[in-house]
């Protein structure tokens, strides 16, 4: 318990924000479960603050980190310099340090459409409505 209490105090200081993430907006519409389209069994949740938690059917463990919405200046894509000052990123760091960057393609209140930079794999999520979180058991 002490090493997790560690770990928070580390990521987020004493603020609440993870250490070298912008106070920048989040959307409302990341916040919540999402499921994939491609693969029922993953579901990722963002909360509040900067929480993230990537589960998959039939794994005794899940996986945890923090995660940012960033914009064309603060970008986590290694390719500034071609990609559009419009363009959102979202970049999450896992409990290990490793550092993610999906480009945001889609993000409603129904939708997700991440393309994980720099390789351009497509992920599609859908929302899950709170009626269907309690459906899905691990």
């Amino acid at each position: 318990m002490k090493k997790l209490i560690a770990i928070f105090l580390f990521l987020f200081g004493f603020s609440g924000i993870p250490i070298g993430f912008s106070q920048e907006f989040v959307p409302r519409a990341i916040i919540g479960k999402w499921i994939s389209e491609e693969d029922q069994k993953l579901i990722w949740e963002f909360s509040n603050p900067f929480l993230f938690q990537s589960e998959y059917e039939g794994q005794n463990e899940s996986s945890s980190g923090v995660f940012n919405i960033l914009d064309w200046e603060n970008t986590c894509s290694e390719y500034k310099e071609t990609d559009l000052k419009d363009q959102k990123y979202l970049q999450i760091k896992d409990e290990e340090g490793f550092v993610f960057c999906y480009y945001l393609e889609t993000l409603n209140h129904e939708q997700l459409t991440l393309i994980y930079m720099p390789r351009g794999n497509i992920l599609s999520f859908r929302k899950l409505k709170p009626d269907q979180n309690s459906a899905i058991m691990f």
